[in-house]
């Protein structure tokens, strides 16, 4: 396979030139038939698939932008894997394989890199051809390979460890800067197809999942829990130099990695189990029941089978969440961030503690949690317009000018991370043309703004070749470019609303009221006060607050609530989605299945 990337300030016209061009499409059209709108449609949705299929791909940056394009093939036992990388360095292509034969993956690769370079005062060409090849066999998720020499010299340092752990940061951007805030909206009418599109986002509102095509977050979750296991070993064994190290740096460190793993399994026990609540309502046992396997060693034989929903709140997440906000120092931050929004501080667990009681349904540790973070003086609700603001970067998020986002994700182009919801969401022709428009706004959210919601005014658009039409605004890139975008995880409104269903559900917080909490955040975003609360309230505006940042889903799940879609023109068998089906927990995928005997899918599902 052949890729050829083009650089150009102006548009060639000398015959030189010209030339190059033609020989260099010859070349590509030999090998790849498609266009621009594929090749990214590959990058962030077939290969996702991929990744499903062969789960150790997660570890290589496809969503990072390092792959250009890709093709595969499978024969017999193996796969043959064509993949052209974006990057032309030669570190950069050393460490990809070096990660592969590190993996204990059998590899044939050859690689060749042509430039040409033409120059003048009117143009720049560059062209750039990589060829290369990628035989590997076919290992699933849960055979890991097991920490090798590589692993123990650089955990052998506490300098070592406090970089593993930044590296797992960027693991957690794999999902969050990726589909995984949008794909939700999407799938439970906050988002629908817009009316052009590249073709993506087409499976999401259909929930036409299946064990071979699911999300990727599977892998992309277990690969940072690997990480996080291996640092957390490192810190529990004592093995690394302590010099000059003490066990207040130390304990932060195991703080940051607890929390980033107790993250991960929430999302994953979210995604593929049914609700907490709801199992123990229904006093269901069995599969029904079933949350996803709690791994907390590196065991290459290991096939383990999954934990309950409640096992894994109740020996995992709860307990990692509880001891890293007893081991972190009231002041931390990591050192060296460029984002200081973006890195585990105290109010940070506590603002996930606060979540994770709600949807274990712990309603007074839940507002317990809340308030804290409400207390700690950081953060803070903006009105109007400073809030619409605040997604363009025009206003500072950072904790001590008052913020609204109590934890990001970091992208940025210069460490080679990406967030591609921007050019999922911009408008057709905004920007310049780079917005792809695949997901507006549905008409069944528009209904329910009040017309001076700044949410509606401030962060929606239309479109005029487009009428009857919007789209979000939240993502608008950085400088510019739309794949970079910071990802916004915990914000103090949920605070808010968090604390006031808990309080409506029998939590008491001394001179505060449910009503207060919920018409606070309305009306900061200039809406209309609400008469009462009620859940169904409580979901409205969680609806209309967190509009493509990945909550409906999970709040309808937990409040077994049923989908019921207006604007909707694709399958008519999955317009509206009844609470309780199968649906609501996706399918487990197939690779692991196959490849682990205790490994059961969700009910619903066919395995092959």
């Amino acid at each position: 396979m052949i890729g050829v990337r083009f650089s150009e300030n102006k548009c060639c016209r000398n015959s030189q030139c010209k030339k190059v061009l033609w020989l260099s499409m010859l070349l590509l059209t030999s090998f790849i038939i498609g266009c621009e709108d594929q090749e990214r449609n590959n990058v962030t949705w077939g290969w996702g698939s991929l990744v499903e299929r062969y789960s150790f791909l997660s570890d290589f940056p496809a969503y990072d932008g390092g792959i250009a394009k890709y093709d595969y093939q499978e024969v017999e036992d193996s796969v043959l894997l064509y993949v052209v990388l974006d990057y032309v360095d030669k570190p950069f292509v050393v460490a990809y394989f070096k990660k592969l034969e590190d993996s204990g993956f059998e590899m044939k690769s050859d690689l060749r890199i042509y430039k040409k370079y033409k120059e003048n005062q009117n143009y720049k060409l560059i062209v750039e051809v990589d060829i290369m090849s990628i035989t590997f066999k076919k290992i699933p998720l849960t055979k890991e390979p097991p920490m090798d020499q590589s692993d123990e010299l650089a955990l052998s340092t506490f300098e070592g460890i406090d970089g593993a752990t930044a590296g797992n940061y960027r693991a957690v951007i794999s999902w969050y800067g990726a589909s995984f805030p949008l794909t939700f909206d999407v799938m439970c009418g906050n988002g629908m197809v817009g009316p052009v599109n590249t073709g993506r986002m087409r499976q999401e509102p259909a929930w036409n999942y299946t064990s071979t095509s699911t999300m990727g977050l599977w892998s992309s979750a277990y690969s940072a829990i690997l990480g996080c296991n291996k640092a957390l070993t490192a810190i529990d064994e004592g093995k690394f130099s302590r010099d000059g190290v003490s066990d207040e740096q130390i304990n932060n460190i195991k703080a940051e990695n607890l929390f980033l793993r107790a993250l991960a399994y929430f999302d994953l026990v979210r995604v593929y189990a049914q609700p907490y609540g709801y199992i123990k309502e229904k006093g269901l046992t069995g599969v029904e029941a079933m949350g996803v396997p709690i791994v907390l060693k590196d065991d290459l034989s290991a096939r383990p089978s999954r934990n309950t929903v409640a096992e894994v709140y109740e020996n995992l997440i709860i307990p990692d969440l509880v001891e890293a906000e007893r081991l972190m120092s009231d002041s931390y931050v990591r050192a060296g961030v460029k984002d200081v929004v973006a890195t585990v501080t105290k109010p940070v667990i506590q603002a996930l503690m606060a979540r994770v009681y709600l949807h274990h349904e712990d309603w007074q540790l839940a507002a317990d949690y809340a308030t804290k973070v409400i207390k700690n003086g950081r953060f803070r609700l903006l009105s109007g317009d400073r809030f619409v603001s605040m997604w363009d970067g025009s206003v500072d998020v950072a904790p001590q000018s008052g913020s609204e986002i109590i934890f990001e994700v970091y992208v940025s182009q210069s460490d080679g991370s990406r967030s591609d919801l921007g050019d999922y969401l911009t408008a057709p022709e905004v920007a310049g043309g780079a917005g792809y428009g695949d997901v507006r706004v549905s008409n069944d959210l528009i209904d329910l703004y009040d017309a001076t919601d700044v949410r509606l005014t401030g962060l929606t658009k239309t479109n005029s070749k487009y009428p009857g039409y919007r789209w979000s605004t939240k993502y608008p890139g950085k400088n510019g470019q739309l794949a970079y975008n910071n990802v916004p995880v915990l914000r103090i409104s949920e605070m808010y609303l968090i604390r006031s269903e808990a309080i409506y559900r029998g939590a008491t917080v001394s001179g505060v009221t449910a009503i207060d909490d919920l018409n606070r955040v309305a009306t900061n975003r200039n809406a209309e006060a609400y008469a009462t609360v009620t859940l169904d309230n409580l979901f409205e505006e969680s609806r209309k607050e967190f509009l493509f940042e990945g909550h409906i889903f999970f709040d309808m799940k937990r409040l077994q609530k049923s989908l019921v879609r207006t604007d909707y023109d694709l399958d008519p068998l999955t317009k509206n989605i009844d609470f309780p089906s199968y649906r609501w927990a996706l399918p487990i995928p197939e690779n692991d299945i196959l490849y682990n005997d205790n490994m059961d899918q969700n009910p619903g599902y066919q395995s092959k």
